[in-house]
């Protein structure tokens, strides 16, 4: 189901703000190229190692992101790694390095999110500097306290490693 910014019932038009609701919004903006997507309890919304070409944007609800972990004896599980809000961006990276997902994401909850086809983002960026940098520096103000959340836990996870292998002493 495609719709514009227009068409978003009053329930829905709340979240979207700031600089995705300019750019959604834009004139400029082919409004055939982002859609709505409803999701249920637990339902997938992006799978690790798929490429789907969208950025996506919680208007509604929640998701978890998980990624997969494989131990040397062969067992593999899912990890969360963390909760994203509404506003919370997910698959920006991908949208620059055309490289696969590095995670899934799940619906916390009911949750809407609206998908928009990269391509045609990137396409309307290079066409409107001005708007091309907020966005750019939302993707990073959102990115920066992922980054240093996962350098965390990963520096914990290597304290933990070396005191289970008694390295630490």
């Amino acid at each position: 189901m495609t719709q514009s910014i227009a068409d978003l019932p009053p329930t829905l038009e709340a979240p979207i703000t700031g600089t995705f609701a300019a750019v959604l919004g834009h004139p400029d903006f082919p409004r055939d190229r982002w859609h709505l997507r409803s999701f249920k309890v637990g339902e997938l919304i992006l799978r690790e190692g798929e490429q789907s070409g969208h950025l996506y944007i919680i208007q509604r609800g929640s998701a978890r992101v998980e990624g997969s972990v494989k131990l040397q004896s062969g067992r593999q599980f899912q990890a969360g790694v963390t909760n994203l809000g509404v506003g919370s961006v997910f698959g920006e990276l991908a949208l620059f390095d055309q490289q696969p997902h590095s995670a899934s994401i799940f619906a916390n909850g009911e949750a809407t999110i609206i998908a928009i086809e990269g391509v045609a983002l990137l396409a309307f960026l290079e066409r409107h500097h001005e708007l091309g940098y907020t966005v750019f520096k939302d993707f990073l103000t959102q990115l920066a306290p992922r980054l240093r959340a996962t350098s965390a836990r990963v520096y914990k996870f290597l304290a933990w490693g070396l005191k289970a292998y008694h390295l630490d002493q």
